[in-house]
């Protein structure tokens, strides 16, 4: 059925629940019926055509709202502006600020040809429309596959077989059919010998049964043809640079142009543009995108490219939502910074095509930039740490490059390294720590500009660091003058980031002279060996506090008095990994040659604390070389479950696989028991180096992480101290009086440029009334300080939260590659810069298939409201002038 709607557009109607006509049927049978019996003697005195009329109105209006039951849908033609708009997007992130500098001359003519800047007729294609025709031969290509498969599953099927393979013959005819007319146009053209054996191959027809041949062979001789004409057209572009001086100038302009410019004006030019070329009643709606979308004005040219990043994904999503969208055309070099490049499928609502343009040059520019960048978050004064720096060289090789290394304070440090091909080139500075450099400490790196580098303003990267003004605190007490702990106390004060505390206390030496609230200011604890009694009770008391609520560690080495004392007294059996009734005994080797080696516990091994080596199996190594023990605490081995829960060996003895190095966490803090005290050992054959290193890296381990701020009652860190804005921020605190006590609740206190900007909430951790409190802060751009304060005791960390190019500029190669998947997972299509004149035509065909027509809901609609209200409103008029209302 036809139906004209008022925009004289011709539609066609059809019914959603024609299961219904039974009964609409009926209700029209009762509905003349009813209308026959009741009308007739109501109009006996009235004339024609009212006599007529009054019925007729009457029952149009019933038998309007019985056919509704049918729900009548009328389909129209969709116009341009209901299909929706084509919605054009620019990418306007720094790295399209770039101006290309590895385009070929031959290049920079197919660019100025396809930007409208050479003179008419100057350039003409090498064979007219061979492109065109060979990209139409994939598309036969397709439906071959297309054809073979259905001919597979009808033969599978057993149905329908003789209409497919029809199908797949007319199919292959096809093909051969374009084939044989693109190769016959090129036949008189001066075409080179490579292009004509290419197009010879393309005529060359498979067996329309070979699978593999249609899969495979035929797209590659495609694929081919294609790269050999290219090359055809850019010698033909060559001769033209060189003879031509108009052609010269219009690539020469070309080719000072940024990819920012090349896309605006492959978009507005008044001639060529793609806007120009578009049908005038076809809606375009604008938008420039970085790390977010905006919508722009597609009249004029805009600034210059300076977005922070792009997020392409999100932004075509974003755009796709915003309204009707027949199609996206993307205009971008592709690098995606920021979002997620793994989505790409279902960006857009299905059937709206993403069309790409790729701006950049094929060849990546000659360029220098830092990719990664090695910087500790933080160290300690007097420590020796390592910046590590990768350096990208994109066409740049066989030179030198000075790397440059600057600190406040110091003398530059600069290092030349060797840029070689396929290579990243490493730079690595050491850098003391010095008392002048404590807070936050700047690094800048930097590359000197070498000749035909695209842009110096990548060659440069800013770290932070934090230098920690506050030592970690050791307290190292013992029993006895024993060799394990003068080697330990030498090493410790030699340590620039370890403020040692050394007591001999006990025995030979005297009570611990040390206040409760010292004891709760360390940091880490070594017990070697001390009497029990050598310390007040009030003291045994903070040393547990320091372990249960401040997060401080002790670590207790074995001999005369532990465990024998520890095991019945409190509080030092809670500190130990076992409790009564277990009572371990000593292991004695009974030769005259110590035979007990130590080695770390496989569960454990991966941990940096047992690492002798940063290399894993010198490391390992080392492990089976270290001199052997005489005797040690023999536990229970881990199997047996007789320890108290949560403990862990981190050393066993090799045979016996008894733990010798337990480590237990107890509240916010952890105890360590070291099951011998014969490390000193592991000197007699190569020195210090294993044994310093295993207590080194053991003290740092027991140490929870530094707070930047400290001052012995207050103490507050930030994981990172220079960030992106609204990057999360991990915030440490600590409170607690001078008397172990702590406070509650905690709040941060933000200043931003000197003035109070806000505050954070920070919620208590584990255990209960410790005074450790843990939360985040995300903050835009600006210089922060946050601030935690108790009465007059306060304590502040620097944040600065800045803006970065430098993931965006780190690297300017442009990608294709992404940009083709884009636009083939949204069945668009990609396109380089000097192709952009083939995307109108492909525009005016696309658009949202649902788009192409348009659904009127007849029986739901205003017009059978209207309808049956006019008739009905008409019939009550017609009886008041007839006398009958």
């Amino acid at each position: 059925m036809i139906f004209p709607h008022p925009c004289f557009i011709v539609a066609q109607v059809y019914w959603e629940s024609p299961q219904r006509w039974p009964a609409v049927a009926a209700g029209a049978l009762v509905l003349m019926l009813g209308i026959a019996w009741l009308y007739p003697p109501q109009l006996r005195l009235v004339g024609w055509p009212w006599r007529w009329a009054l019925p007729l109105l009457r029952t149009s209006a019933l038998l309007a709202l019985l056919i509704s039951l049918l729900q009548p849908m009328a389909v129209r033609p969709a116009t341009p502006r209901e299909r929706g708009a084509v919605v054009v997007i620019v990418d306007r992130s720094r790295s399209m600020s770039i101006v290309d500098n590895t385009r070929s001359n031959a290049e920079c003519v197919a660019l100025a040809n396809a930007l409208g800047r050479l003179p008419p007729g100057a350039r003409a294609p090498g064979i007219a429309g061979l492109e065109g025709d060979l990209n139409r031969l994939l598309a036969d290509v397709a439906d071959v596959r297309a054809a073979q498969d259905n001919l597979d599953f009808a033969l599978i099927s057993g149905r329908e077989i003789g209409p497919h393979r029809e199908q797949l013959r007319q199919a292959v005819a096809a093909y051969s059919t374009a084939a044989k007319a693109a190769v016959a146009g090129a036949q008189g053209a001066d075409a080179t010998p490579e292009l004509r054996r290419a197009l010879v191959e393309v005529a060359n027809v498979p067996d329309p049964r070979s699978a593999s041949a249609w899969r495979n062979d035929v797209p590659k001789r495609l694929s081919n043809a294609l790269d050999a004409l290219a090359r055809y057209q850019a010698e033909l572009d060559q001769h033209l640079f060189d003879s031509n001086p108009l052609v010269h100038q219009a690539a020469a302009e070309v080719a000072g142009l940024s990819r920012y410019a090349l896309a605006q004006q492959a978009i507005l030019d008044p001639k060529s543009g793609l806007l120009a070329r578009l049908p005038p009643e076809v809606p375009v709606t604008g938008y420039a995108l970085a790390d977010s979308i905006d919508p722009i004005s597609l009249t004029a040219t805009s600034a210059r490219a300076t977005g922070w990043g792009t997020n392409l994904t999100g932004g075509i999503a974003a755009a796709a939502s915003m309204g009707r969208t027949r199609a996206i055309v993307l205009f971008s070099d592709g690098r995606q910074v920021g979002g997620d490049d793994r989505a790409i499928a279902g960006l857009t609502p299905g059937g709206v095509p993403i069309f790409t343009v790729g701006v950049a040059a094929t060849t990546p520019p000659r360029d220098l930039a830092f990719g990664r960048v090695s910087v500790p978050a933080g160290g300690f004064i007097g420590d020796t740490v390592t910046i590590r720096a990768e350096i990208r060289h994109e066409g740049i090789d066989g030179i030198p490059a000075d790397v440059r290394l600057s600190v406040a304070g110091l003398p530059d440090q600069v290092r030349s390294v060797d840029l070689k091909p396929a290579v990243p080139a490493i730079a690595e500075f050491p850098l003391e720590l010095k008392p002048e450099q404590a807070g936050a400490l700047k690094l800048t790196l930097s590359i000197a500009k070498v000749n035909g580098e695209v842009t110096d303003e990548n060659n440069s990267v800013e770290r932070w660091m934090k230098v920690m003004p506050q030592r970690i605190r050791v307290a190292v007490w013992s029993g006895a003058p024993t060799w394990d702990d003068q080697e330990l106390c030498a090493l410790l004060a030699r340590r620039g980031e370890i403020a040692l505390s050394r007591q001999l206390v006990g025995g030979a030496g005297s009570p611990l002279p040390m206040s409760p609230e010292e004891i709760l200011r360390q940091d880490v604890i070594v017990l070697c060996d001390v009497p029990v009694a050598a310390l007040s009770a009030r003291q045994w008391d903070a040393v547990e506090r320091l372990v249960v609520q401040r997060g401080g560690s002790v670590i207790m080495e074995v001999g005369e008095h532990l465990p024998a004392e520890y095991s019945s007294t409190l509080p030092t059996s809670s500190l130990l990994p076992f409790a009564p009734p277990l009572t371990p005994r000593f292991r004695v080797w009974p030769g005259e040659q110590p035979a007990f080696r130590l080695v770390p516990n496989p569960d454990a091994g991966a941990l940096d604390v047992l690492r002798l080596s940063n290399d894993p199996l010198i490391a390992w190594q080392r492990w089976q070389e270290l001199p052997p023990v005489y005797r040690f605490l023999e536990l229970p081995n881990m199997r047996e479950q007789k320890l108290r829960p949560l403990t862990r060996a981190l050393l066993v003895e090799a045979d016996s696989g008894a733990p010798v190095l337990l480590e237990r966490p107890i509240g916010a803090g952890r105890s360590f028991l070291l099951c011998t005290n014969e490390t000193w050992r592991w000197r007699l054959k190569v020195g210090g180096r294993d044994q310093d290193r295993f207590w080194r890296q053991l003290i740092q381990y027991a140490a929870q992480p530094p707070y930047f701020a400290s001052n012995g009652t207050l103490a507050l860190d930030a994981d990172q101290i220079a960030v992106l804005p609204d990057v999360p921020v991990h915030i440490r605190a600590r409170t607690a009086d001078p008397g172990g006590s702590t406070t509650s609740p905690c709040t941060l206190h933000i200043m931003k440029d000197g003035k109070p900007y806000g505050t954070q909430s920070l919620g208590a951790v584990a255990p209960a009334g410790a005074g450790h409190y843990e939360g985040t802060v995300s903050l835009p751009a600006g210089i922060y300080q946050l601030t935690l304060d108790e009465g007059a005791s306060t304590v502040t960390v620097p944040l600065r939260v800045e803006r970065s190019e430098e993931a965006e500029m780190a690297d300017l190669s442009g990608d294709n590659a992404f940009l083709r998947r884009l636009a083939e997972s949204s069945g668009g299509e990609f396109f380089t810069l000097d192709q952009i004149g083939r995307l109108p035509d492909r525009l005016a065909s696309a658009g949202d298939r649902r788009s192409l027509s348009v659904d009127l809901h007849l029986w739901d609609s205003p017009y059978l409201f209207l309808f049956v209200l006019g008739c009905l409103a008409a019939e009550w008029a017609l009886r008041k002038q007839v006398g009958l209302a």
